[in-house]
């Protein structure tokens, strides 16, 4: 049964009577009028990756960092962005962190993904 669910400017969440606890959203930065400038330079290897993590605020708490999982998806539609993708995914604190990755070096200026977690919201 559905305890409760909701939404905020943060994505949406559900909680369900077994305490599990389902988030979903998505992360916008950047535009053509405002630029994110967000630079994927460090090498290693062959790939490159942004020294910075992105953070964003999930939309409920969860019980503990440890109570889940959190995954991202890059859609290339979004226009601007074909040429990244994410790896990690992890959640604390209440926020979500992912680092971008590239096949060359370049600076972004627009990043855009969905991101969905489970996990729990009580023990």
């Amino acid at each position: 049964a559905i305890i409760e669910s909701g939404n905020n400017s943060n994505g949406y969440w559900c909680k369900l009577a077994d305490g599990t606890l389902l988030m979903q959203g998505r992360y916008d930065v950047g535009s053509s009028a405002e630029p994110a400038n967000i630079a994927v330079t460090r090498q290693s290897g062959n790939h490159y990756y942004s020294s910075d993590l992105i953070t964003f605020t999930l939309p409920f708490a969860p019980y503990s960092e440890v109570s889940g999982s959190l995954a991202v998806g890059h859609n290339p539609g979004w226009g601007g962005t074909e040429s990244f993708w994410l790896l990690g995914g992890v959640a604390l604190g209440g926020q979500g962190q992912v680092r971008l990755y590239s096949s060359s070096s370049m600076t972004l200026y627009q990043v855009h993904f969905q991101w969905v977690f489970q996990g729990r919201w009580k023990a």
